[in-house]
Parts: structure tokens; C-alpha cells; sequence
């Protein structure tokens, strides 16, 4: 079967997955809203830089890691859909977190080791996402979609 024959049932469940994490990810890398957040928690500047640092580490280092996990798999769709799934965890179990105890002595502690999880994470996701959404698409349609955008041809 073509790769082209699900092409708008694809592009549908492309752009809603984006969505939703185009939407949550600013709340949870390096916004203001986390500064304030750890701020009011008592963290110190250095607290607060580690933020970006954590992010950082876990999508560089990880995404390579994850397309050694991934790259070889012919069907990607349960890996992304796990790591999906394994990426929206930390937070969801923090946020359960401050729901059940509210803000104890060790809430920044347990923030920190939940933003590494959380970082590392989408560092196995970014890759796997990327290997995925490569494959999906013919060349042919990609490039030709391409340059409907107004990019110019190859």
C-alpha cells in the first residue's frame, strides 16, 4: 500500500498531536510562568538557569540515543505513540502531586527530578517523532507539498 493513500488522515493526526503539545510545551520549557513557579517555590537563579540546561541535555543526548532505539524499526507508530504517552507522564504526575499534598518542603526536589524525566524523555521523542513523520510521506508528495508552500523546487 502506497504511503500516500493516508495522507490527509495523517496530516490530521500530525497537526492535532502538534497542537496539543505546541500548547503545553511553552508552560513547561523556560517560560515565565516556570520561573515564577520555581521563584515562588524558593529557588535561586541558579535553580531557575537549570531549567533550560536540563532541556537541553535531554534532547541532545537522548535523541541520539533514541535513533538508535528506533531507527531500525520498519513500523514506528507504537514507539511514538508510547513515548508520546512516557513524555506527558512527568508532569501529569506532578501536577497529581501538588493536587494531593500541595507545596511540602521537598515539592522542588521532586519538580527537578520530574523535569529531568520529563527532559530526557522528549529527547527519546524528538527523534523517534522525526523517523516517524519522515516515513509516512512518499518523497514524491513531500516535495512536491513543499513546493505548493512556495519554497522553490530541488
Amino acid at each position: 500500500m502506497p504511503k500516500d493513500n493516508h495522507f490527509i488522515r495523517n496530516t490530521a493526526a500530525i497537526s492535532a498531536v502538534e497542537l496539543f503539545w505546541g500548547m503545553g510545551l511553552p508552560v513547561v520549557i523556560e517560560s515565565t510562568f516556570l520561573q515564577l513557579f520555581l521563584k515562588n517555590l524558593g529557588a535561586n537563579s541558579f535553580l531557575i538557569g537549570l531549567i533550560p540546561t536540563l532541556f537541553f541535555i535531554g534532547i541532545s543526548f537522548f535523541s541520539l540515543f533514541s535513533g538508535l532505539l528506533t531507527g531500525h524499526l520498519r513500523r514506528k507508530k507504537k514507539a511514538v505513540l508510547t513515548l508520546h504517552l512516557i513524555a506527558s507522564l512527568p508532569m501529569l504526575v506532578f501536577g497529581i502531586f501538588l493536587n494531593i499534598f500541595g507545596f511540602v518542603n521537598d515539592t522542588m526536589k521532586f519538580f527537578f527530578i520530574l523535569y529531568t524525566l520529563f527532559s530526557i524523555s522528549i529527547g527519546l521523542l524528538l527523534q523517534a517523532w522525526q523517523n516517524y513523520i519522515s516515513g509516512i510521506y512518499s518523497d514524491k508528495r513531500s516535495f512536491r507539498d513543499i513546493h505548493l508552500c512556495g519554497l522553490p523546487k530541488v
